[in-house]
């Protein structure tokens, strides 16, 4: 064995057999040819410190982390991700992940989650609804729903049909307004939506009335597992037009589904 305790100087060239055993720095140039040892050990410790570009070493002690081999890049130390050889596979579409309970990483089939239907709720209306007022009033189209759970997805979903009159002869355009209100809990708008128009038809026994489906749907995050009141409500832009929301002609509906 040769020992080099103290370097006086750099080592600039050195050749023989046996182990080098150092306890001081020092500064080696030229070329460093290992391929002939059985072996390569770096430093390795509880949190080692790698403060300079191209220092490396291995950390023991990493919390919740099997060891781990650090560098430095010249601004910030770096830990390489490596798994144990019993975890290496061949198998395809495997990909990198951590296990909190063996605290490792390992090549891991990847987890697919699709999203689910665990609830839904439907119900319909078959009442004429009329109002002349600009400001959003109830149909006869509403639902209470109660979630399966407090922080699932809930898609409300509302249709029918709908008229609309206008009953003076200005202003000649007249749109039909609808929303979906939950009334329970603090109050909100769910989804919107404005329909048709009348444009520049006479009132009376020859006014056009303007016929019209009305879709609307929109989600929210259950919040809770209390009941939920859903209502379609509906308003027009003007007082001198009447709109109707009718589902005597074609059965209205409104569906709560539930997602995960």
């Amino acid at each position: 064995m040769t020992n080099i305790n103290v370097f006086g100087s750099n080592l600039s060239g050195a050749t023989g057999t046996g182990s080098i055993v150092g306890s001081d720095s020092s500064t080696v140039t030229g070329t460093i040819d290992c391929s002939g040892a059985l072996t390569f050990e770096i430093p390795n410790s509880g949190a080692p410190t790698t403060t300079s570009a191209g220092q490396i070493a291995i950390d023991t002690s990493i919390t919740s982390m099997t060891p781990l081999p650090q560098f430095n890049d010249g601004t910030n130390t770096l830990y390489a991700f490596s798994i144990p050889a019993a975890d290496l596979s061949t198998t395809d579409g495997r990909i990198l992940t951590y296990n909190s309970a063996s605290s490792k990483f390992t090549l891991s089939t990847p987890l697919t989650q699709n999203t689910k239907i665990i609830k839904a709720a439907y119900a319909t209306s078959s009442a004429t609804d009329t109002t002349t007022s600009s400001s959003q009033v109830n149909t006869s189209l509403t639902i209470n729903y109660t979630p399966a759970g407090g922080s699932n997805t809930l898609w409300i979903i509302a249709g029918g049909f709908a008229k609309n009159e206008r009953t003076a002869a200005s202003p000649a355009t007249r749109i039909f307004k609808f929303d979906i209100n939950r009334s329970t809990g603090t109050p909100a708008v769910i989804a919107t939506a404005n329909c048709g128009r009348v444009v520049n038809n006479t009132p009376g026994t020859n006014a056009v009335p303007q016929y019209e489906c009305v879709n609307l749907s929109g989600t929210e995050i259950s919040n809770d597992t209390s009941t939920h009141t859903y209502t379609l409500r509906m308003a027009t832009n003007n007082t001198n037009t009447t709109t109707t929301f009718d589902g005597s002609t074609v059965p209205a509906f409104i569906m709560v589904i539930e997602f995960v």
